[in-house]
């Protein structure tokens, strides 16, 4: 995932963020807040400060996001919607057709 500068005359890579293992399939960007959220094919979602651009330690793991009676992996991330009220739960949707409500403030 690359940080452009688009302020100038030719547009010029900022800054870079890699992943080795897992590829980004999903992003979203909330209106008024400083992360991003990505999800990968691998069915976790990283969070990234945008004025840093760096990974913060706030990581949600897909098997954090099942009973844990239920081991069968949900697949890749889908979908990242916020709550249209509460900015601190995200909604996430799994190639399984899996929804999750996530509480970013107690989990």
């Amino acid at each position: 995932m690359h940080l452009w500068n688009l302020r100038q005359r030719a547009p010029k890579v900022v800054q870079s963020l890699r992943f080795k293992r897992e590829s980004i399939c999903v992003c979203k960007l909330p209106l008024f807040t400083q992360w991003i959220y990505l999800g990968t094919d691998k069915g976790n979602v990283f969070v990234v400060n945008l004025e840093s651009f760096d990974l913060s330690g706030y990581q949600i793991m897909w098997n954090q996001t099942i009973p844990k009676s239920q081991k069968v992996h949900p697949g890749p991330v889908t979908v990242i919607e916020e709550h249209p009220v509460d900015p601190s739960k995200l909604l996430l949707g799994y190639e399984n057709g899996r929804l999750v409500i996530w509480d970013l403030k107690n989990k």
